[in-house]
């Protein structure tokens, strides 16, 4: 396989990969989720650790 070619097959996969991202990120089932977890894990924010 050339390397033009490997370049262009990686490219590919990332846009597709980032256009999944996106529309993960624009669902609402998927919106809700994190939002339980976030609720869950919101405990760890009183750990006393600093957070970056």
């Amino acid at each position: 396989m050339k390397q033009s070619t490997k370049l262009s097959t990686a490219r590919r996969r990332a846009l597709a990969f980032e256009s999944q991202m996106a529309a993960m990120a624009a669902d609402p089932g998927v919106q809700a989720e994190c939002a339980i977890i976030a609720r869950e894990f919101s405990v760890a924010d009183l750990d006393g650790l600093r957070h970056a």
